[in-house]
């Protein structure tokens, strides 16, 4: 009886180590369970959240490299302007003065001179006058009355010239020393000029030579060479009839044109 209940108690035993074994087992695999479904959770959300930060940090770099740019393009471009109008001389009004000594006055007319057809040409240096050049406005630009000395006007001929000094011109007679051109009107100035090209406009005003005055109109040139000097050329046709410009009757001299061609070549400097 004894042995038996020995072998019993060691079976009880057995048995109870096994189920303590089997509980130990479940027991460490429930929290193996619960950890891998935390885990995630943990790893998930941040990275979610990462995700617009980094965007939004790359969306500002861009913003702030194009309103760099647009700042860089549009300073450049102000500075790119303001160095054309510092070019073109925008400073207001300048007056230059016509120089004589680098200008020319020149009239021509046709005649029959002892039978053969000939061209008179008269010149001189004495013209005298001032162009304003508004540099903000070339339309508001102006010429002064601009004034020939008649009696340095001289030909080929010291025959011709002085019948030119004492009948045609007069010029010897202290009264009617000069010509002088009152401009009236400019038509054709440009609103921009550039420093070494030439533009042409029309000049209108009186042209009084001894006691007659009368309108005239001159096809004007004009060359801008600086911002100190400009040149250009003028030329109009009169008629001697126009100004009571007669003609002495020699035996040489015959069918003088009643059209007269006056030009003048001018340097003027700024002042």
């Amino acid at each position: 009886m004894h042995i038996h209940l020995g072998k019993n108690r060691r079976w009880f035993v057995l048995l109870m180590l096994i189920v303590i074994m089997l509980l130990a087992a479940c027991g460490g695999n429930a929290p193996a369970a619960a950890s891998p479904a935390t885990a995630p959770a943990a790893t998930t959300e941040p990275a979610v959240a990462a995700a617009p930060t980094a965007a939004t940090a790359e969306n500002s770099t861009v913003q702030a490299t194009e309103t760099t740019s647009q700042t860089t393009a549009m300073t450049s471009t102000a500075s790119g302007e303001s160095s054309t109008a510092q070019a073109n001389g925008a400073t207001g009004s300048k007056t230059f003065a016509i120089d004589p000594a680098q200008s020319e006055v020149r009239f021509s007319l046709t005649e029959v001179l002892m039978g053969q057809d000939a061209t008179a040409i008269g010149r001189g240096n004495g013209i005298q006058g001032n162009v304003t050049v508004d540099f903000d406005d070339y339309s508001k630009s102006s010429i002064s009355p601009v004034v020939i000395d008649a009696t340095q006007l001289a030909t080929d001929s010291n025959m011709r010239n002085g019948m030119i000094r004492r009948a045609i011109l007069q010029s010897s007679n202290p009264d009617y020393h000069d010509i002088t051109f009152k401009p009236a009107a400019i038509s054709g100035l440009p609103g921009n000029v550039t420093i070494g090209q030439s533009f042409n406009i029309s000049v209108t005003g009186d042209l009084t030579i001894r006691d007659v005055t009368k309108p005239l109109t001159f096809a004007v040139t004009v060359t801008p060479v600086s911002q100190s000097q400009i040149k250009g050329s003028a030329a109009a046709t009169l008629m001697r009839d126009d100004f009571d410009l007669k003609i002495p009757s020699v035996p040489t001299v015959a069918d003088v044109s009643q059209a007269v061609q006056l030009a003048f070549d001018f340097v003027a400097n700024a002042q």
